[in-house]
């Protein structure tokens, strides 16, 4: 888990998968109190499996969308460490939450 700052984020945290497929980001503007979380997904760790078996998730997953069903595309795996680390990085931006976002 790494953290940084930008020129348009006050705050950005990355969480990697404990498995390296993907990545969960938690980032906040700096004008706005609102936190924004992104998942991204390694695209060679995302189709190791073979073709036919890829084709016939994509289309259950069309059909799920289609007909209105709830569905997970993916899912981030976070060890015990991490889950610490990240319960004090949110509690660090609970208490900035109650100061003016830095600009």
């Amino acid at each position: 888990m790494y953290e940084r700052k930008t020129a348009l984020y006050d705050k950005i945290i990355y969480i990697p998968c404990d498995c390296d497929c993907s990545v969960l980001q938690i980032s906040r503007y700096r004008d706005e109190p609102e936190l924004y979380i992104s998942l991204y997904v390694s695209g060679y760790s995302a189709y190791q499996n073979a073709f036919l078996n890829n084709l016939i998730e994509n289309v259950k997953l069309i059909l799920k969308i289609v007909i209105g069903k709830r569905y997970n595309l993916y899912e981030v795996i976070v060890g015990q460490s991490k889950v610490k680390e990240l319960t004090d990085y949110l509690v660090s931006l609970e208490k900035d939450l109650g100061q003016p976002p830095s600009r």
